[in-house]
């Protein structure tokens, strides 16, 4: 007999129109500029799937470990880290709910960004997880800047979402994030593709929604259909450890996300 979260995860694969296959994702998160919203939807992007019954490891890929801090209360110590990814092991990852694991972000990763080496060999270890057949996706949270870091994560992943501000300077940096990326997979460095820009923070204004429309016409095929509107409850939602399902999962905030999180099983199903 199905339980409750089999039978919810077949409905949505459904009603998605998309076939399931039991092949590992890697989905990274990431821009250049900071403050755009990635650890918050890379929060809640693992909650989603993992209430649909998805089997999610969430990786923290920043020094500053604000995705490890909402998953953890504050003083419980993570039991295993990225960091020593980049050092070619990793032991087993936390279980932090139900279907959610994660691999701990830490000020140590500032030093191994260093290691030139260091992309190739997370990756490695990436695909060795992989290998095991034991998750449906693994979420990268990247950090802020183009470094060694951000370089392992387009190398172990499939898809990169990229969270932009429908602002004036919203853009800014992308060009040569994805020059890189393009280096990357012409070197067959990554075979990452490009699942889409997600407009984050939007509130109801006319630069807004202007922007968003202008961004339509350039890159028609790129911009999510969902848009994540500017909410307090995002904010206060980590501070108890909480996804927005569980903290006010009634809220535009939780509909909106649950919205987004189908359109990425969407479009992962249609590549």
């Amino acid at each position: 007999m199905l339980t409750f979260y089999k039978y919810l995860r077949t409905q949505v694969l459904s009603v998605c129109n998309i076939e399931e296959v039991y092949m590992t994702k890697v989905i990274c998160l990431l821009n250049q500029k900071g403050g755009v919203g990635k650890t918050t939807i890379s929060f809640n992007l693992a909650h989603g799937l993992a209430q649909l019954g998805l089997k999610v490891l969430v990786i923290d890929n920043d020094g500053q470990a604000n995705l490890t801090g909402s998953f953890l209360a504050e003083g419980e110590k993570p039991k295993c880290y990225t960091s020593s990814m980049y050092r070619g092991s990793i032991s087993n990852p936390q279980e932090v709910g139900p279907n959610i694991w994660l691999v701990a972000g830490d000020d140590d990763l500032d030093s191994v960004q260093f290691m030139p080496e260091g992309p190739d060999v997370f990756a490695q270890i990436v695909e060795k997880i992989i290998a095991e057949n034991i998750f449906d996706y693994i979420v990268i949270d990247s950090n802020p800047q183009i470094t060694n870091l951000t370089l392992a994560g387009i190398m172990a992943s499939d898809y990169l979402i990229v969270p932009l501000q429908p602002s004036k300077y919203g853009l800014d940096g992308l060009r040569k994030l994805f020059l890189k990326v393009k280096e990357m997979r012409s070197t067959e460095a990554s075979h990452a593709s490009l699942l889409g820009f997600v407009m984050n923070k939007v509130k109801p204004t006319r630069l807004h929604r202007t922007t968003i429309q202008k961004l339509r016409k350039m890159y028609p095929q790129y911009i999510f259909e969902t848009v994540i509107h500017e909410l307090t409850a995002y904010e206060e939602s980590p501070l108890d450890q909480k996804s927005i399902f569980d903290y006010e999962p009634s809220s535009r905030a939780a509909l909106d996300m649950s919205a987004f999180v189908r359109e990425v099983i969407r479009k992962i199903g249609s590549e």
